[in-house]
């Protein structure tokens, strides 16, 4: 799994012969600089690309579903993040759903 914010991107690790991986961790973006005002960001986020692969021991990365979502903005420190469910597409073709919980800290 890949998320890309801004210029950023952060890989998950490998979950080996499972066809229903669980990724339950925390996976943390090197520091990220928003161009606009406070107020701006935290109504209008920006935009995160979540990105699905299949790796096999033999042959390349299989591409299997995005989707793009809006993080939840955390400006307090105190709000615990919100799990929300996301729908995964492969092109046009629906690939799947993750429950997950996105949160991007101002600081």
């Amino acid at each position: 799994m890949r998320i890309t914010i801004s210029n950023r991107s952060v890989y998950s690790g490998v979950k080996f012969q499972t066809n229903n991986p669980k990724w339950n961790n925390t996976l943390i973006l090197p520091e990220i600089f928003l161009y606009s005002h406070y107020a701006n960001i935290i109504e209008n986020p920006p935009e995160i690309l979540l990105e699905i692969f299949d790796q096999d021991i033999v042959g390349g990365d299989e591409f299997m579903g995005r989707c793009y979502l809006k993080p939840f903005i955390n400006n307090t420190f105190f709000n615990p993040p919100r799990l929300k469910w996301y729908k995964i597409f492969h092109g046009n073709e629906r690939a799947g759903m993750k429950n997950k919980s996105f949160v991007v800290f101002l600081t």
